[in-house]
């Protein structure tokens, strides 16, 4: 984690030879390493497993994904933007390779390529970002709980992770899941 933020906070201050990437890789194998260290660690107590406001984890994430998609419902119809037609073009044409150096995710571009094979069109991939979205939430909520103990407060930081404006791109922009599935696998 350290690493991953050494190298973050190089890149955003232009040191040589720090590009994005080198930040991505730090970060997916600090979650792997925290993963790994969570399954082979003995499981705690599960006292949080009502999240300390008696209302069972489905609910919680009901609700994330409900706030979710009541605010961005209208993205789903917003089309393609920008990047999303030459990503998507590159999808059809099968070719899940780096676009640049910067650019190289595909894991989110073999799912479009399901999800567009399967007959689904613009909508259904902002569905997918939405989707992403309210997970984010219901995961900030997870993490944040266990920290301070308190379910409502928790769910009060989680409601503004979901409707903090800041979240708009990359959730009504179709290639915004680049940023979100980034994030679930942070939050993860």
């Amino acid at each position: 984690g350290m690493r991953a933020s050494f190298l973050f906070a190089r890149m955003e201050f232009g040191a040589d030879g720090v590009q994005r990437f080198h930040v991505e890789a730090a970060t997916v194998a600090f979650v792997a390493l925290a993963l790994l260290s969570r399954w082979l660690s003995p499981r705690a107590s599960t006292t949080t497993q009502q999240h300390m406001l008696g209302v069972p984890s489905v609910a919680i994430a009901a609700i994330a994904f409900g706030v979710a998609f009541v605010v961005y419902w209208p993205a789903l119809w917003i089309g393609w933007l920008s990047d999303d037609w030459v990503l998507v073009d590159r999808v059809f044409a099968g070719t899940f390779a780096a676009v640049s150096p910067q650019l190289f995710r595909p894991v989110p571009l073999a799912v479009w390529a399901l999800l567009l094979k399967a007959g689904g069109s613009a909508p259904a991939l902002h569905a997918l970002n939405i989707i992403l979205h309210g997970l984010n939430g219901f995961l900030a909520y997870r993490i944040i709980v266990g920290w301070i103990g308190n379910g409502m407060a928790s769910l009060m930081a989680a409601l503004l992770f979901l409707l903090t404006p800041l979240a708009v791109e990359p959730v009504a922009w179709v290639s915004g899941i680049f940023d979100l599935s980034a994030l679930s696998f942070c939050l993860v």
